[in-house]
């Protein structure tokens, strides 16, 4: 043999070798495509694929055994070469704002039924100091109520039940006694009659109550508590002529108040039972009551724009009247319609943020969306008015003229446009804008009807809130139209 076969022969078994294991290294290869297919095809680039091996065992050391290749990352470059891209649709997630429209219909009717109560019960209310510690004390409870409604729905959004029970149950006992002592004090300050502070004292006590049950979702609890006081308010509308059945009427207003009460304490007591847990340290921080803070103001404010007409057409007729406050009764119902279409426009947004790719679509029809809540909102609340308006007018002698009845529901009308604009914008946080707004559309209404009627100018209360809130509702949508359109709001 010379010398130069003697050189190259000793290369022919390593040779042999090689292209053994260039045989044998695809083989294996292929069947690592396989057993990682749905990780190679769903892979952005092959970093992916190479932390999907390195999650699987492998290391430098037996992809250069195995495969032949020097480290993970040049094994995970060939795989993503190899590999079609052909991403899984990923599995559709339930819908967190899915709801049953039944459960927004209760929640309206939770809303109008103390209406009927009130109703009943504004003949006792005649004078100026009357007004102001029954308005006084509705307000301080719907801002009390607004922020306790809060913190008990953040507990319950950490799945704190116990927490949430014991937070709701001793909140609500403290704010009862706070509204029950100023209530007092005022009362006897402005020499009210002890009837009337017993009556603007219940009506804060039923809102505390009220505002627990439904934040512990015991709706229907809330119903039966109700339903005493709404027989006596409907008997109240059917004859309020005669005075014969005023006793018993004002007793099943109160029974319902303490029933209120009552079925809340039992609710909160559930509730830690069932809870997992004792609640540990303080039940509220400080961190806490500053976030609930703009809930308590909105509900200040919201109150004195839904009581304005009501306070002024009895500072200038000289009594509270039943027609303004029976005025209130479909805007309350339209809160539970106002839920429900709200509920609805989150849906739709979600899903249009799955199906939208190119910002500016998104920002356009989430524009289209929004108008198109507003716009159900508004027919809702306008058919549910000409509805409570005709059973009214059938049932009480109402001394207005048509034109004067059509001002007054619409300003209410328009006062729901506007409370529904505020309401989804807090939902996404944005409370600065709707606390400034509401607050300047309320110190209008007030301003107009204080200076313009000194200054001579004959200015309708009704007039005057159709005008504001008609300006508050566009203002608000504007705003909206401008922040929600943005996909980053509805993360």
């Amino acid at each position: 043999m010379s010398p130069q076969e003697m050189k190259f022969e000793p290369s022919a078994m390593p040779t042999e070798r090689i292209s053994i294991e260039l045989i044998r290294k695809p083989n294996q290869l292929g069947d690592l495509l396989e057993r990682h297919a749905q990780l190679c095809a769903n892979a952005v680039d092959s970093m992916e694929i190479a932390a999907g091996l390195e999650a699987d065992g492998l290391n430098d050391r037996l992809v250069d055994q195995r495969y032949g290749y020097p480290d993970v990352f040049a094994l995970a470059e060939e795989l993503y070469l190899q590999t079609v891209r052909d991403p899984a649709e990923p599995e559709e997630q339930p819908n967190p704002w899915e709801s049953h429209w039944f459960r927004h219909l209760l929640r309206g009717l939770l809303f109008a039924l103390p209406g009927l109560n009130f109703a009943a019960v504004a003949p006792l209310i005649t004078g100026k100091s009357d007004i102001a510690v029954l308005v006084l004390c509705l307000m301080l409870a719907w801002g009390l109520s607004q922020g306790l409604s809060y913190l008990g729905y953040l507990r319950l959004g950490w799945a704190q039940m116990s927490a949430a029970g014991s937070l709701l149950r001793r909140g609500m006992l403290t704010l009862c006694a706070l509204l029950i002592a100023v209530t007092t004090v005022s009362g006897l300050l402005l020499h009210t009659s002890p009837v009337v502070i017993a009556l603007a004292a219940a009506q804060g006590v039923y809102l505390m109550g009220a505002t627990v049950l439904l934040v512990a979702g015991a709706d229907l609890l809330l119903l039966c508590a109700l339903a005493p006081g709404m027989l006596g308010g409907l008997l109240y509308l059917k004859d309020s002529s005669t005075s014969s059945h005023l006793p018993e009427i004002y007793a099943a207003v109160g029974f319902s108040v303490l029933a209120t009460i009552g079925l809340a304490v039992v609710k909160t007591v559930q509730m830690n039972r069932r809870g997992k847990g004792a609640p540990v340290g303080r039940l509220v921080s400080g961190v806490d009551l500053a976030d609930a803070l703009p809930h308590l103001m909105f509900g200040l404010i919201a109150a004195g724009l839904l009581m304005f007409p009501v306070v002024a057409a009895a500072v200038y007729a000289g009594d509270l009247g039943e027609q303004p406050t029976l005025a209130t009764l479909p805007l309350s119902l339209s809160m539970g319609f106002a839920e429900w279409i709200l509920y609805s426009y989150r849906r739709s947004i979600r899903s249009l943020l799955l199906r939208v790719r190119h910002v500016g679509e998104f920002s356009m029809k989430a524009r289209l969306r929004l108008i198109s809540a507003l716009a159900k909102y508004l027919l809702v609340t306008a058919a549910i008015t000409v509805v409570v308006a005709f059973i009214l007018d059938d049932y009480h002698d109402i001394h207005l003229s048509p034109l004067g009845m059509a001002l007054q529901w619409a300003g209410f009308v328009a006062l729901g446009g506007a409370l529904f604009c505020a309401l989804l914008l807090q939902a996404f946080g944005r409370s600065t804008v709707v606390l400034l707004s509401c607050a300047v559309a309320l110190f209008t209404e007030v301003v107009l009807m204080r200076f313009g009627t000194s200054a001579g100018f004959m200015l309708d209360v009704s007039e005057v809130q159709l005008v504001v809130c008609s300006t508050l509702s566009l203002g608000l949508l504007g705003y909206a139209a401008v922040a929600l359109s943005k996909a980053v709001r509805h993360r």
